[in-house]
Order: structure tokens, then sequence, then C-alpha cells
């Protein structure tokens, strides 16, 4: 929007006077601006963002990934085990246009991943005779 000018001029006519005169007027000062309250998009599927709800839609819908036949022949990688082999397989489909419950799967699984981590010393699937 054009900014305009602070003062309008305003020309009376009298019929006595010769010349018109021209009286200025000034603009009262605006309003202030109201900020906007409005919050982001949600990120991903239910709950927003990090929601206590996304996190537990992604960790059911890890359980089911786990125990299903969907994916009983993806290997265990040294390391981080089935369950972070899950979490990386559901981590680069959701960050390469795969679905929002995709992100969910991931952050769920990196959750239990670390729990595991943090309470064993080791990720389940990750047992010796897997190093080779």
């Amino acid at each position: 929007m054009a900014r305009r000018s602070s003062a309008r001029t305003m020309t009376v006519y009298r019929p006595q006077a010769a010349a018109p005169i021209t009286i200025r007027v000034p603009r009262a000062p605006s309003a202030p601006r109201k900020k906007s309250r409005r919050r982001g998009r949600s990120r991903s599927g239910l709950g927003g963002g990090g929601g206590i709800l996304t996190y537990a839609v992604g960790g059911a819908a890890f359980g089911f990934i786990e125990k299903s036949e969907i994916l009983k022949d993806v290997p265990a990688f040294p390391m981080i085990g089935k369950k972070g082999t899950i979490t990386a397989i559901a981590y680069f489909w959701a960050k390469n246009g795969g679905p929002k419950i995709a992100w969910d799967v991931a952050r769920a699984g990196a959750v239990l991943s670390g729990y595991e981590f943090g309470k064993e010393g080791k990720i389940s699937g990750d047992d010796e005779a897997d190093y080779g």
C-alpha cells in the first residue's frame, strides 16, 4: 500500500475573497499494528510438531512395524540393532517425501533406541554374533 502524506490540503472558496484560502489539516496518528497471534503450521501427524500424542502414535506404529511381517527380513546393523535400522529407514523415507507418520515413527524409534541403549548398553538385535 502506498504511503500517504501526513497532512491533507483542503481548499475553501469564499465568495468575497479574491484568492482561495488553503487550510492545512494534520492527520491523526494511525493506530499501532496488532501482532499476529497465529501459530505456525503443524509439522507432523497428530499432535503437532512434538506433542505427546505424536510420540504415542509414532510409538504404536513403530511397535506394529517391529512385530509384524512388514520388515521381517531387515538385517540388524551393528551398533544400532533392529530398532535403529527401522528408525533409520523411517527417517530417510520421511526425509525423501514419505508420509507424515514416517516422522512420528522415526522420532519414536529414536526415543526407544536411546532408552534401550541407556538402560542396557545396547540396542535390541545388537548381539556380538552379528559382528561376524
